[in-house]
């Protein structure tokens, strides 16, 4: 069921902070936006981390170790009612790693729901994710733009 206007609007901003903050390589300016005991369930559910702090320290593991070269959102949906919602994010981002480029595509799911501090996220998890190398196109260097 689609999600009334003002949770709608309430979860894009939060969601919006978010996705900045990582995306600007600053995961800390999330912490106020998920909830101390936050979930995150691994891709195919193999494996979970429990708490803010975790999830943000996966966030700068990540960082440290790649470089974000670009992240589109192909569609965002949210569901829900005046006190819970479920935001599915189909994306596609690009990261260099190790010397290579790789192309990820998949879903994130972030269940959120409204507390006396306002709407904060209490469980994460990312599926249908695909990671595959980007190979450059013939004369190109990795990481070399047009």
């Amino acid at each position: 069921m689609p999600a009334p206007p003002d949770t709608e609007n309430a979860v894009q901003r939060v969601l919006e902070r978010i996705q900045r903050a990582w995306r600007e390589g600053r995961p800390e300016e999330m912490a106020p936006l998920v909830s101390p005991d936050v979930t995150f369930v691994f891709p195919g559910f193999g494996m979970r981390l429990t708490g803010r702090d975790r999830l943000v320290e996966s966030y700068r593991e990540f960082l440290a170790g790649s470089l974000l070269r670009s992240y589109r959102e192909e569609r965002r949906t949210i569901e829900g009612g005046s006190t819970a919602a479920l935001a599915e994010i189909v994306f596609e981002m690009v990261y260099a790693r190790g010397g290579s480029e790789w192309r990820a595509h998949g879903v994130e799911l972030w269940a959120l729901e409204r507390r006396a501090e306002g709407w904060v996220a209490y469980w994460r998890t990312m599926q249908e994710l695909t990671e595959e190398p980007v190979v450059p196109a013939e004369g190109m260097q990795a990481g070399a733009t047009r």
